[in-house]
């Protein structure tokens, strides 16, 4: 499976765990708040780093528009983990609700441009048989067979 197809699915999960979170942090004290902020952060980490090592480091800066891109990327990624770490210092549950808020509203637009952008390009770019082997590679990593997709 193309790298991209895993991607797009990860998107799907992560948008699904948020979507989830901000409906039951209405009913969640600070900490617990919290504990399914971090795992949903753990999630996303890994996304990113799996969409940096995997996609974006393949992705040769020199082409067009690549290297503007990958660095708006890379620093949404950066930004999310940041807002992650701030979220943990609110003090409160409403700021965290509404810290929480924009950490998501932020993802939902990275995730969009990616799909848009950064994903179209690297089929443009990688080609079929590139994106098959950064797919087994993302497999590899989770631990799973290539056939098992």
């Amino acid at each position: 499976m193309q790298i991209i197809q895993l991607l797009l699915g990860e998107h799907a999960v992560l948008l699904t765990a948020c979507e989830h979170l901000e409906r039951v942090s209405a009913h969640l004290e600070l900490e617990p708040l919290f504990e399914v902020a971090r795992m949903v952060e753990s999630l996303m980490v890994q996304h990113a780093v799996n969409e940096d090592e995997l996609v974006f480091d393949a992705l040769p800066p020199q082409a067009a528009g690549v290297e503007d891109a990958l660095r708006s990327m890379r620093q949404d990624h950066d930004h999310i983990r940041a807002g992650f770490e701030q979220l943990y210092e609110c003090t409160s549950v409403a700021e965290a609700r509404r810290h929480l808020a924009k950490v998501f509203e932020h993802s939902r637009d990275h995730f969009a441009i990616e799909e848009r952008v950064m994903f179209a390009l690297a089929a443009r770019t990688l080609g079929g048989k590139r994106l098959e082997e950064l797919g087994a590679e993302w497999a590899r990593r989770r631990h799973l067979a290539p056939t098992t997709l």
